[in-house]
């Protein structure tokens, strides 16, 4: 773990690192919190690993005072192909195993196919995927680690593909708003009848949907939406995770006198940044006039100008359109971002509006290093990767083999420009890793989300950003230099 409370583990480097980690954080963290609350939240795409599923219910059987909570995609309700949660969901009930728990993302993703004469699924019409791939685990109800990243939990994921897992310590200043932030997705998602279901309720879902199709082949995916899960359960203010540091541009007169602040203090603050705008920085904030000594003081240790920082997609099966988060705190937060017109200014806090902000802030003559499974050319993120490019950014981008054909010409043709420096190569292996560095800035991006529309507007995805991190960014430009050396120049 590196001063900043963060380590990055890479299976390109050592097969069986990533898989060996997660089941050696689980056992630390019962080992550790005897005689204490544990709790082990999962948000996971794919889970098939037979070892972690051992480690998850050794958990809920040595520790009395843990419970396990894993929230997973809709595509996991059935138990073939090695799948786990339903497994997992069927145990907890024969045993019974309380404080073993599952839910799916509700969803209704099939069609009728008249050929095969039944329902099918159907990529189309599912209403998004949960492809979150993170455990979050809390003692005393205090988040203390977050392990994410592009990692499913499968032995495909370890054996046959690049991949990456990030590990966030909470008892690092820097990390504490961002672990708050997971938790507080994760128990939205988790606690909204409308967007998960228990194995229970999933299973009659489907039955009522597969039903639906077999009496009206025409049925559509919203007319299906009606069924079970749709009591919303919240919790009480007490339930909540802790507060982390306060963003700099976001926090209220409320919080900052909470925080320590006078209140002539807090509200010269806030008034500096309604008249003129965001603040840059920390130190930013310190030169505002009305600021007492006092309250300098107390604030030093409060704020957080968003230096490690994460960012959601969320659409629940009932919502027309995604957002920023199922999680009030994240849909409303905002951050700022770079303008084209050389601008900062504040932006909801997506996915694509810090990636977007790390492309601008390369200036010409430096580099970004992207590896990325799916990169999509009808994006805002590819959109400011030509435009980079086309300023004089240096552009080495290593892309997944399969399912890129259109972004690899597109970069081949922008290659092709004058005055622009791009180049591109694909992996044969599959390079299941989303991340990309400003090498300069020593800014990183990384997650479980792709460059593509469907992550930002109709999955449930999560990206982390370290900004100014030298030891992040060097990991991952030599985990970029090791794909790069292994990737091919395209019809290579």
């Amino acid at each position: 773990m590196n001063a900043d409370g963060v380590d990055v583990v890479f299976n390109s480097a050592a097969r069986g690192a990533i898989t060996a980690r997660i089941i050696d954080e689980v056992r630390q963290a019962v080992a550790r919190s005897a005689g204490r609350r544990l709790d082990l939240n999962a948000m996971i795409f794919a889970f098939t690993d037979r070892d972690i599923a051992r480690a998850l219910i050794a958990a809920v059987e040595e520790h009395p005072d843990a419970t396990v909570r894993v929230l997973t995609d809709w595509s996991q309700l059935s138990e073939g192909g090695a799948r786990k949660p339903a497994a997992l969901a069927r145990l907890a009930r024969a045993r019974p195993l309380p404080r073993l728990q599952v839910r799916f993302k509700k969803d209704s993703p099939y069609r009728w196919d008249d050929e095969a004469g039944r329902p099918v699924w159907s990529h189309r019409t599912s209403r998004g995927l949960n492809h979150h791939k993170g455990l979050l685990i809390l003692v005393d109800g205090r988040p203390e680690r977050l392990l994410a990243g592009s990692f499913n939990w499968s032995p495909t994921a370890e054996r046959s593909n690049f991949e990456n897992l990030v590990v966030l310590d909470g008892a690092v200043a820097t990390n504490r708003d961002v672990l708050r932030r997971w938790e507080l997705e994760f128990e939205a998602f988790w606690n909204d009848g409308r967007a998960s279901l228990t194995w229970e309720e999933a299973r009659e879902h489907r039955r009522l949907l597969l039903a639906a199709l077999e009496a009206d082949h025409e049925a559509t995916p919203e007319g299906l939406e009606r069924g079970a899960g749709d009591d919303i359960a919240l919790l009480a203010d007490d339930e909540l995770p802790p507060a982390g540091p306060l963003p700099v541009n976001a926090a209220t007169v409320t919080e900052l006198v909470a925080a320590g602040a006078s209140t002539e203090s807090a509200e010269a603050l806030v008034a500096r940044r309604e008249a003129h705008g965001d603040f840059e920085s920390i130190d930013a904030i310190f030169a505002t006039e009305g600021l007492s000594e006092t309250s300098r003081a107390a604030l030093a240790g409060a704020l957080t100008d968003d230096v490690h920082r994460v960012a959601f997609s969320a659409r629940a099966p009932h919502e027309a359109a995604g957002d920023a988060g199922y999680a009030a705190d994240n849909e409303e937060h905002h951050v700022l971002v770079l303008c084209d017109d050389g601008t900062v200014r504040r932006s909801p806090a997506t996915l694509g509006a810090g990636a977007v902000d790390l492309i601008r802030r390369a200036a010409p003559g430096q580099t970004l290093e992207l590896a990325m499974y799916v990169l999509s050319t009808r994006t805002v993120e590819y959109a400011a990767l030509e435009e980079a490019a086309r300023r004089g950014v240096r552009l080495r981008a290593v892309l997944n083999g399969a399912y890129n054909g259109e972004p690899t010409a597109a970069l081949l043709g922008l290659a092709a420009e004058g005055g622009t420096d791009v180049a591109v190569r694909l992996t044969r292996r599959t390079m299941h890793e989303k991340f990309a560095v400003h090498a300069e800035g020593d800014d990183v991006f990384v997650g479980s989300a792709n460059l593509s529309r469907s992550a930002s507007s109709r999955h449930s995805e999560d990206r982390f950003f370290f900004k100014n991190n030298p030891a992040i960014a060097a990991a991952f430009r030599a985990e970029f230099a090791r794909l790069w050396e292994i990737a091919e120049p395209p019809g290579g």
